[in-house]
């Protein structure tokens, strides 16, 4: 049984990882939010963009929620920005997102 008022569908995107074979992505995913405070040219970006529309297609944005830490919070916080701009609202969940001070 679930309870109520929670979703459907959780995406999770872990954070960065030190060993191979993603090492060399998630560096250079580093470096790129870092330098341009943007993780848009990520192929991970639109690779979870993607996955995550299909996700809400098929249980509804209010069903869905995105979740993510470190790395992957940024890449959450961006997914879901880009969703919301289109009309699409759906939950977000962030533990220790990348920031640039």
């Amino acid at each position: 049984m679930r309870p109520s008022g929670t979703p459907r569908a959780v995406l999770a995107l872990r954070g960065m990882l030190l060993k191979s074979p993603t090492i060399r992505r998630d560096i250079e995913d580093d470096l790129r939010f870092l330098a341009w405070e943007s993780l848009k040219s990520s192929v991970r970006f639109s690779t979870t963009l993607e996955a995550l529309k299909l996700i809400v297609e098929k249980y509804g944005s209010t069903n869905v929620c995105i979740a993510g830490h470190s790395l992957g919070a940024g890449f959450a916080l961006q997914v879901g920005k880009t969703l919301a701009k289109q009309g699409l609202f759906v939950e977000t969940h962030l533990s220790n997102p990348p920031s640039v001070t």
